[in-house]
């Protein structure tokens, strides 16, 4: 395996993307040599399925980060079909949806398959960004023209912050979704168990946020992540490498995976003992009460933890 850090030449293709656009040089080289992109897009800015673009302009809508669960659907058959066909494929998901299309494909395996998986931190709760999207309705009796999971334009890379466009034009900024998330009260409990947090990847590529986990001393890589976005790229064997150095439009960056070694590439979160709470609120009283009683156990954790540095002096 091999490190890099990653961003695309263009800064507007980078605005665009959700960190470096690793996804989008990635894809212009397979579309170049005929191939197919399957990614996942956001529908009617509450539902995230795969989809499958030949073109450009269908594949730019699967740039950006999605914080949802994204159905699969019968992608992995159309897939298959297009191996089969003799085209080259680049599939990206999660790392369990990589390992659940390279287990369909089995005992075959396809040269002209390619897989990039994401450094996931785990998959939140459709339902409840659905309940989210419908109280923001309500609230500003407007339907949702667009939304954004991480308004990059706005607020830079680093921030996560949750942008949703009303058909009247009025913008709401918002960190209710944001906050469940990294509680980790709406994500999917088969994740607290995943096998797939480890530097062992089963996909050619893995890719994500360019995050420092330990201070970089080299001088380049410092002023190489900037806030318009930076990915952090393995390149996980010898197939992948030979198609990375043929890849346009990227600043590449050798990187030490040591100071990169983010929390969901070596364990898992511990399972929140409030989450079960929280979902039994949620379906007897709705989302915002679940949401309060959430902010509460927030409080109380920082108030337990003021009080045994306290202790400890």
């Amino acid at each position: 395996m091999k490190t890099y850090l990653v961003r695309h030449d263009d800064l507007t293709t980078r605005l665009k993307s959700r960190s470096g656009a690793f996804f989008v040089s990635l894809s212009d080289y397979v579309f170049s040599h005929n191939g197919v992109v399957y990614g996942t897009i956001l529908e009617n800015n509450r539902i995230a399925h795969f989809s499958r673009a030949q073109t450009k302009e269908d594949r730019d809508a699967m740039c950006g980060s999605k914080y949802i669960q994204s159905r699969v659907q019968n992608v992995m058959i159309e897939a298959k079909k297009d191996l089969d066909d003799g085209r080259l494929v680049l599939f990206t998901g999660t790392p369990c949806q990589i390992a659940g299309f390279l287990n369909y494909l089995k005992p075959k395996q396809y040269d002209s398959l390619i897989t990039a998986d994401i450094i996931c931190h785990g998959v939140p709760s459709e339902k409840i960004w659905q309940d989210l999207v419908r109280s923001v309705e309500e609230e500003h009796k407007q339907k949702v023209k667009s939304v954004s999971f991480r308004n990059k334009y706005i607020f830079g890379w680093k921030d996560h912050i949750e942008t949703f466009e009303l058909e009247n034009g009025e913008i709401i900024f918002s960190k209710r979704f944001v906050k469940l998330f990294y509680d980790h009260v709406i994500i999917r409990p088969s994740c607290f168990t995943c096998q797939f947090k480890t530097l062992n990847r089963c996909s050619d590529f893995t890719f994500g946020d360019a995050w420092q986990s330990a201070p970089i001393n080299e001088e380049e890589a410092k002023s190489f992540t900037d806030d318009n976005g930076v990915s952090i790229i393995l390149v996980n064997n010898k197939k992948a490498e030979t198609i990375f150095d043929e890849l346009k439009n990227i600043e590449k960056n050798p990187a030490d995976i040591v100071h990169f070694t983010q929390p969901p590439l070596k364990m898992n979160y511990p399972y929140p003992k409030e989450r079960k709470k929280f979902w039994k609120i949620y379906k007897k009283n709705g989302l915002l009460a679940a949401e309060k009683k959430n902010e509460f156990w927030t409080i109380c954790h920082k108030i337990k933890g003021i009080w045994r540095k306290m202790i400890k002096k």
